[in-house]
């Protein structure tokens, strides 16, 4: 069915690059609006700079202003993608639009996904669905940069250590399974796993204290999986990995069929001293649920895709390890309407914010094709999916009912 037509009309001219400038007689829109000004209205680069920011919530009230610094996030995305993501810094910890407290953001452009909401959707699963300790929180926004329109974004809480996102204590650690990590980056290898990993928190150098504690740790654990006495309780892997955390990252990353998170980047674990290494917080799901289109069976939806990746060909040859992949499997697959009204809550949340979007980056269909043309391609973008998640759902209950 084609997505209702419910475009807001405003006023709104181009500036010499044909951006879309936001007017001041804007009426209030069913997003947020984030509002940013940088020093001297510069381009933002891959470096912090100092920017204004109001963030205005849907009666048009302002959430929050103030001072910040910003920078473009992403790696291949920030090069490769015209539609930028950022990073911003706020002085204290807030909790921007009824999200928890914390003084570090970033803008999600989604430019590779048509639909925009498979991030959502993914995020929705973690914290709705999944047993995970914590999964990041993210409203949708309108953004505005330096007076130009630049389209719908996900405000998203980031990966950082705080009380209410990733809870390790200060001197716990925070590391990602990292392909595309930078030079400056602080990486270590263990021997079964080909790429690095980096440790985001806490800042530390090669050779530290905290440096050889956590290379040391996930070494003896990764030792401690693939020993001949794996399955034991006190010598054995559980004894270093938290298994509940272990499932459910498993079971998200593979519902979704996240080709990045296939042990190549975005794969984030935590530790707190004295615990045991969990898998989580889930994060960057725009390539997944059929989205990647780097060739291979990757968009298939059949089949199980994680089984043979990094740990987690070990796994399951526990049988208990199965055993909680298919009784939690179920629960996901008995659950999966839930992933449905959440698709078409965000699709009728943003269908009207499409147009407009699209007028400005092209990513549904022309930029100049009618309201009708682009909420006909987002329709179909968005049965596409559900079809696409319905498929390998059943295609999963197969082969898990076959463990």
């Amino acid at each position: 069915m084609l997505l209702a037509s419910v475009v807001t009309c405003f006023v709104c001219s181009c500036d010499d690059d044909g951006m879309l400038l936001w007017s001041d007689e804007v009426p209030t829109t069913n997003l947020p609006r984030v509002s940013l000004t940088t020093a001297g209205q510069a381009d933002i680069t891959r470096k912090m700079m100092n920017a204004e920011i109001v963030v205005e919530n849907v009666s048009g009230g302002t959430d929050y202003s103030g001072s910040v610094m910003v920078k473009g996030r992403g790696n291949v995305s920030w090069w490769a993608y015209p539609k930028k993501s950022y990073t911003f810094f706020l002085k204290e910890d807030e909790g921007l639009l009824s999200m928890e407290k914390g003084n570090t953001f970033a803008l999600i452009a989604n430019y590779y996904d048509a639909t925009m909401i498979r991030n959502d959707v993914a995020m929705y699963m973690g914290r709705e669905m999944s047993r995970l300790e914590y999964t990041p929180d993210c409203r949708y926004a309108d953004l505005v940069l330096n007076g130009r329109y630049m389209g719908v974004y996900q405000v998203f809480e980031t990966i950082d250590v705080a009380a209410h996102r990733v809870n390790v204590g200060d001197d716990g650690f925070i590391l990602e399974i990292d392909g595309k990590a930078r030079y400056d980056d602080i990486l270590f290898y263990t021997t079964r796993i080909e790429t690095p990993f980096n440790i985001k928190y806490p800042e530390t150098t090669e050779n530290s204290d905290d440096y050889i504690f956590i290379r040391d740790f996930v070494q003896q654990a990764e030792d401690a999986l693939y020993s001949s006495d794996f399955l034991d309780g006190e010598r054995g892997y559980r004894k270093y990995f938290d298994m509940e955390s272990l499932v459910e990252w498993y079971l998200v990353c593979e519902i979704t069929k996240n080709a990045d998170a296939a042990f190549h980047t975005s794969c984030y674990l935590s530790l707190a001293r004295g615990g045991k290494l969990r898998m989580g917080p889930l994060w960057d799901f725009d390539l997944a649920f059929g989205n990647y289109d780097a060739g291979g069976n990757v968009n298939d939806p059949l089949h199980c895709y994680f089984k043979d990746k990094g740990w987690f060909v070990r796994l399951f040859e526990d049988p208990a390890f199965v055993a909680m992949v298919k009784a939690r499997f179920n629960d996901y697959y008995d659950g999966r309407q839930k992933i449905y009204n959440r698709i078409d809550e965000d699709s009728k949340l943003l269908a009207s914010r499409m147009v407009w979007n699209n007028k400005v980056w092209g990513t549904l269909c022309k930029s100049s094709s009618s309201e009708d043309r682009v909420l006909s391609a987002y329709s179909e973008q968005i049965e596409r999916l559900k079809g696409w998640i319905e498929t390998r759902m059943n295609s999963l209950k197969e082969e898990f009912d076959r463990l």
